[in-house]
């Protein structure tokens, strides 16, 4: 009996789609996002995570939606709780938009492939 090691592959390897494999790997390596440093940046500024993953308006939003309910709550003596949901909501939604940009990055990336991909 053999070793499954000792088998050869039904089919010869294709260099060119190796090669494509590795490019669209190489590019997903550079151009990811990590929901956890998203998150991270999120915590230590609202908008920040967002700002990282390329969602610049939805970060300044963000930002400008925290810093005017901080603002009402010391101006008009809200309670303070006034802005710690958009600080939650902020941290919640960037290690979510890491994940969705990732998602979209890679499904781009599967379709580039399957477009460039040699026929046989």
């Amino acid at each position: 009996m053999s070793d499954i090691m000792d088998t050869q592959p039904t089919r010869p390897k294709d260099a060119a789609l190796d090669a494509l494999y590795l490019e669209a790997h190489r590019e997903f390596l550079v151009r990811q996002r990590s929901p956890a440093l998203a998150l991270t940046l999120s915590f230590l500024l609202t908008g920040a995570g967002q700002m990282y993953n390329g969602e610049y308006l939805r970060g300044l939003a963000l930002a400008a939606l925290y810093v005017a309910g901080a603002a009402g709550a010391v101006r008009y003596g809200y309670p303070v709780l006034l802005w710690i949901p958009f600080w939650l909501w902020g941290m919640a939604d960037a290690r979510q938009g890491a994940r969705r940009g990732n998602r979209a990055l890679l499904d781009r990336l599967a379709a580039e492939v399957a477009a460039r991909k040699p026929s046989a």
